[in-house]
């Protein structure tokens, strides 16, 4: 409860975990507790507009959140191409805060009577540590390589950045600061990479590709070299290793799977990212692009909650 006799909160839950690995424990259950029970549904207070019933404002903060640019300039909005590591300032005149925790959502807060815990869990977030003095700042950084796409979207995707700051009990010190906006959108002249020759395959009748490629799975319970598949229980995972030709390559691997069950699959590695989908039982492609950085060999595993059933790995050069 603020000073002002208004209640603060936010439910953190859902299926996306949040990081916090400067979290005390017994302060974060507290923090999640508090979240998840206070009454009513933990709803933002709302101050609405004059003359205005349908738009309301947003709460007044103290608390202020900048993004910083190359140069050291920060603003409250910033436009990138690329899913890069981003640096944010905050600073707070709010009293008795002890720490904060940031977040960053990919649709803004409704600041009137929809309950934040409806909303979509944050897409990352951390608890960061401060003083219990008043005016503190400080600075955090957010890699949206983590959950942007590689590729920058057709249309401009929005994301929200905020700060909650919170009392050494574990109580929101006052409202969020008004939110940062990113926007992910395609360069001027932007052209999608080009595919060029094939580099190699591998599958239950060819594994291993010398030099280029190879496939590892252990004690799968079906392994069928007639039908060229390899059946993987929910939550296992089988792995594409690629050795790329020279440093700064980029290729393109597309493995096809027959997923069971509306369970999202991934391609998890070093220098990739690949959006999870939704299956529908037929045959799919999980896609990623994989940018080298030297010519060691690359371990990528090919994963589903629910079992899949795998046939191949084709790896291609792009342009």
């Amino acid at each position: 409860m603020g000073k002002d006799g208004q209640a603060y909160g936010i439910d953190v839950g859902g299926d996306k975990p949040v990081r916090t690995p400067h979290a005390p424990g017994s302060i974060l259950f507290a923090l999640i507790l508090a979240g998840l029970s206070v009454p009513p549904a933990a709803v933002w207070s709302q101050v609405k507009n004059p003359g205005s019933d349908i738009t309301p404002a947003a709460p007044k903060s103290k608390t202020k959140l900048e993004v910083v640019g190359v140069r050291g300039n920060s603003g409250a909005s910033m436009t990138i191409h690329s899913p890069d590591v981003l640096t944010f300032r905050w600073s707070t005149s709010e009293q008795n805060v002890s720490y904060i925790f940031w977040y960053v959502f990919d649709t803004p807060f409704n600041f009137g009577n929809t309950v934040v815990g409806a909303q979509k869990s944050p897409l990352a977030g951390e608890q960061i540590a401060g003083p219990s003095t008043n005016s503190f700042a400080g600075t955090f950084t957010s890699n949206f390589e983590v959950f942007a796409n590689h590729t920058p979207p057709e249309s401009p995707k929005r994301y929200y950045v905020y700060v909650v700051t919170h009392t050494l009990g574990g109580k929101p010190a006052g409202p969020p600061s008004a939110p940062v906006i990113i926007t992910y959108s395609r360069p001027p002249g932007w052209k999608p990479a080009e595919l060029g020759a094939d580099y190699c395959s591998v599958n239950v009748e060819r594994p291993y590709h010398t030099n280029r490629c190879a496939l590892r799975y252990v004690d799968f319970p079906i392994v069928d070299p007639t039908l060229n598949r390899i059946d993987v229980p929910a939550n296992h995972y089988l792995s594409v290793m690629v050795k790329s030709a020279a440093a700064g390559n980029k290729y393109q691997i597309d493995c096809a799977i027959d997923a069971k069950g509306p369970k999202p699959f991934a391609i998890s590695g070093p220098g990739i990212f690949n959006d999870s989908q939704t299956q529908t039982g037929a045959i799919v492609h999980a896609i990623a692009i994989f940018e080298s950085t030297n010519t060691d060999w690359a371990t990528f595993k090919i994963k589903n909650e629910g079992a899949m059933v795998f046939f191949y790995c084709k790896v291609t050069n792009m342009k």
